[in-house]
Parts: structure tokens; sequence; C-alpha cells
């Protein structure tokens, strides 16, 4: 019985070990995509502004179908849209600046 009980509490093989069992295969394909994974970013913030009342908020996405994005302003690096974002982190596209019919919140 004591026996038995060692084997269950033996740590477990040492790391290099493991690593070892790996196909290299599987190591490089995880290195590789490993920085895909590290370059996502926020998405930007933009001014939208209320086609009811003309109040402006900021936000990263149309708030609903009562929201158009304000023209020449933005993207913005913060929920304040008081920074602008630097011309290198311009996102390719900016959102639309209506939101399609049907998909509004």
């Amino acid at each position: 019985m004591p026996n038995e009980t060692r084997r269950r509490l033996a740590p477990p093989p040492a790391l290099a070990q493991r690593l070892a069992a790996i196909p290299p295969a599987l190591l490089i394909a995880a290195a590789a995509l490993q920085p895909l994974t590290t370059a996502a970013a926020p998405a930007p913030w933009y001014q939208w502004r209320s086609k009811l009342n003309n109040q402006t908020i900021c936000a990263q996405a149309s708030p609903g179908p009562g929201w158009e994005r304000e023209r020449n302003r933005g993207p913005y690096t913060g929920n304040r849209c008081d920074r602008l974002l630097p011309p290198h982190k311009l996102p390719a596209q900016p959102p639309p600046d209506r939101v399609a019919p049907g998909q509004g919140s």
C-alpha cells in the first residue's frame, strides 16, 4: 500500500521532457502564429452626432440608427475623444456612418 501512494505522489516529468514529446512542426507553427495574437489593438473611437438633438458622444461603433459619425473628426485614442490617433495607427477603414436597416440596437 505505501508503494502505491508513493507512485501517485511522484512529481510530473520535467518541462524539457514534456517539450521533447511535442512534434517540432507544432512548435514551429505555434511560434509563427504568436505574433498574430499579440498584434491586436483596441478599436479607435469616433464622435457621433444625434439626428434628434445634435448631441455628440464618443463611441467605437455607431450607437444606433439615430446617429451619424462626425465628418473630419477622429479617430481618437480613448473614450473622451480628446486625443487624435497617431497617423501610423489609423484603421484601414472607418466604421460606417450609419447603422444598416435592421442592425440597430
